[in-house]
């Protein structure tokens, strides 16, 4: 137990848009009694619209908060209670129904798991009447931030408390409110940079409420309107319970940017005219943004502001009669923004109500509070106090922790809560745990598709608590979440090199010395060296040397001079193959008379071709066709045995039938693929 809870403090913190207000209080045996408070305002506009929008500002000024009521309460405070402001407020209304054992005593526990039953409800029909738009909108995702009880039945009776009856059925009918995931993660973001978890959180306007307009008066139709500075939040009271809940997005703000726009003011200054106004002041001097000195009386800021001040109360007035259907009895308006002169008179005329039923709220001692200042009957305090007293009686919606990769998440708390849901909350998606093969390369060789697969990937590492865990387990409060996310494959890498080792090198003797010549490898037309990275979608020809020519140019020898291959005559188109000798020719042959030219036999004669890259010969008789089948004499291929796959066949990179003709030079290919 921490040495706040040793002693029954509440520290809860109302971060509004003009400041951050603290206050440390505990429970008595009737009511909430505050004993210390400390307001930090921020020192420029970290907030708006009631949202954080700089939360190093925003702790910044929490962080002042604590340390100055730690020190004078002499106490480390590690729970707070906080409350959202509606920006974007929606609700969902749930009836929970639950037979009951009639010789147990309802207790305060059991009451709470009611609650909690009925808000589980609440949720699931918010999700289901809002699943459409949330398909549209899969960035706004909402939370259940606060409730409220609408009735409570004992076999069907009301029931004002159901604590110590016993009965054979209990129903909890009550209101939930939700707002967008990022409105309350900015809360406990704000909160957790300064050491402290979320005790409670709920509503503005249900804080409000629960202060302005105790248990036994809310059998009348009451609203309240928190007017702060960048929203106005709305609640309602009816037959004893809070019924309703709305908001606008216009409040204090609009009116300091008018006298800004109005007076050349910045927004200090502007901020400055609309406090002095509205706590009475006659004239009002200041400094314009072009250095000139204005002294306003009321009566012009009055008449310069009558417009944004009825559409203020035009708002706010049509807000309440959206939510409660007719006009309520009464009205409180509380909040900083309730103090501008004259608003409750215009919220009157809107509501049709004479103007003695709207009046400022906070300003007289509160029911079941005690203050440890006068200085805290303000209408701006209503909140902080409310929050206060609400964490006192009820825990909200009991969200808990957890820490994802050591920061701190926060889930409302259901058995259902899987460790995915908390991956998602951290912005963490679980895919990023599984990790991808990186790109294969693929590309042709002479016409023959080959690729390398990509490499794999390092898979990610998820635990909880030291264990391995999967994505859907349960999580409970404090448990420790860590996520590594996998490293995909290492990208391919494919050279020259590894494809040349499949083709065999040339071999000769020229001049009785041996000469070993490696294939040419070109891309795309162009010659490259073996440490070439081969690409994706590469096409590449690998070539060996052919003729004489060739031959005579690679090696750079001389040209012009008589060769002989093998011992015979040759000219720079004769082919040549591995193992050829050539040698240069010392005389040239002498020349035949035509008559006395020696017929060539009749005898075989050899066809030069390539097979699967290499040189071969094939004897074959002089003018009669060989045909592709022949060639099967020199592989080692049974074609009587399918076990390897599909034969191929190729002339010349074209699909070969057995019958089809051989001619000198041909490139052909025999071999299993699969």
């Amino acid at each position: 137990m921490s040495e706040q809870e040793r002693k029954g403090l509440v520290f809860a913190v109302d971060i509004g848009t003009r400041s951050v207000i603290g206050i440390v209080g505990t429970n008595y045996e009737d009511g909430f009694e505050i004993l210390d408070y400390e307001q930090v305002h921020h020192q420029a506009r970290a907030m708006r619209d009631g949202q954080i929008e700089d939360i190093e500002r925003v702790a910044d000024a929490i962080a002042k908060v604590k340390t100055v009521l730690e020190r004078r309460t002499d106490t480390v405070f590690t729970k707070v209670a906080v409350a959202a402001a509606g920006r974007a407020l929606k609700t969902s209304y749930a009836l929970y129904e639950q037979e009951l054992d009639e010789n147990e005593i309802i207790t305060k526990q059991k009451i709470h798991s009611f609650e909690y039953s009925a808000v589980s409800i609440a949720q699931e029909k918010f999700f289901e009447a809002n699943s459409q738009n949330a398909k549209e909108n899969a960035e706004d995702n909402f939370y259940c931030v606060g409730y409220s009880v609408v009735s409570y039945k004992l076999d069907g009776y009301a029931f004002a408390n159901l604590e110590g009856h016993k009965g054979k059925s209990v129903s909890v009918e009550l209101i939930a409110a939700f707002l967008p995931d990022n409105v309350a993660r900015s809360l406990y973001t704000v909160t957790s940079m300064n050491g402290l978890d979320v005790d409670n959180l709920t509503l503005e306007p249900i804080a409000a409420i629960n202060v302005i307009v105790p248990r036994d008066i809310r059998l009348l139709n009451i609203a309240i309107a928190d007017i702060g500075a960048g929203t106005s939040d709305i609640a309602i009271s009816k037959n004893g319970s809070i019924t309703a809940y709305g908001m606008v997005t216009i409040a204090g703000d609009e009116i300091t940017e008018t006298i800004m726009h109005t007076y050349l003011t910045d927004f200090n200054t502007a901020e400055e005219i609309k406090i002095a106004y509205s706590g009475g002041a006659k004239e009002v001097s200041f400094n314009d943004i072009l250095g000139f000195e204005r002294v306003l009386k009321a009566e012009e800021i009055s008449a310069a502001l009558n417009s944004v001040i009825d559409t203020l109360c035009k708002t706010i007035s049509d807000e309440i009669l959206r939510i409660n259907e007719t006009a309520p009895v009464a009205v409180f308006l509380v909040g900083g923004g309730s103090q501008i002169s004259g608003l409750c008179e215009r919220v009157a005329d809107n509501l049709g109500l004479a103007h003695d039923r709207v009046s400022v709220g906070g300003r007289k001692p509160f029911k079941h509070t005690k203050l440890c200042s006068d200085s805290l009957l303000n209408p701006e305090f209503v909140t902080p106090i409310g929050i206060g007293v609400v964490s006192s009686l009820y825990k909200g919606c009991n969200f808990f922790s957890v820490t994802v990769n050591n920061r701190k998440v926060m889930l409302l708390g259901r058995d259902s809560i899987t460790v995915m849901d908390a991956l998602l909350l951290a912005g963490i998606k679980p895919s990023k745990l599984i990790g991808l093969f990186s790109q294969s390369v693929s590309f042709a060789v002479n016409g023959k598709k080959e690729s390398k697969r990509g490499n794999a990937p390092q898979t990610g590492k998820l635990t909880v608590n030291g264990q391995d865990a999967p994505v859907d387990m349960f999580v409970k409060q404090g448990d420790a979440i860590v996520a590594l996310p996998a490293e995909n494959g290492a990208p391919v890498e494919v050279r020259l090199s590894e494809i040349a080792e499949k083709y065999n090198s040339q071999t000769f003797v020229f001049e009785g010395s041996q000469v070993t010549i490696l294939p040419e490898f070109y891309v795309g037309g162009k010659k490259q060296l073996q440490d070439y990275i081969i690409n994706d979608g590469d096409s590449i020809t690998v070539e060996y040397i052919k003729t004489l020519g060739e031959l005579i140019s690679c090696l750079k020898k001389d040209s012009s001079l008589q060769y002989t291959i093998n011992g015979e005559y040759a000219d720079h188109d004769s082919l040549v193959y591995s193992g050829d000798s050539i040698n240069i020719q010392t005389a040239k042959p002498e020349k035949i008379d035509q008559e006395e030219q020696i017929q060539p036999p009749e005898k075989t004669v050899e066809l030069n071709v390539f097979l699967n890259g290499k040189p071969i010969k094939i004897p074959a008789a002089p003018e009669e066709p060989v045909m592709f089948v022949e060639l099967l004499n020199f592989t080692d291929i049974d074609t009587k045995k399918e076990e390897k796959g599909e034969l191929i066949l190729r002339i010349n990179g074209n699909n070969a039938s057995y019958t089809d003709e051989i001619r000198e030079g041909d490139q052909a290919e025999i071999r299993w693929e699969g």
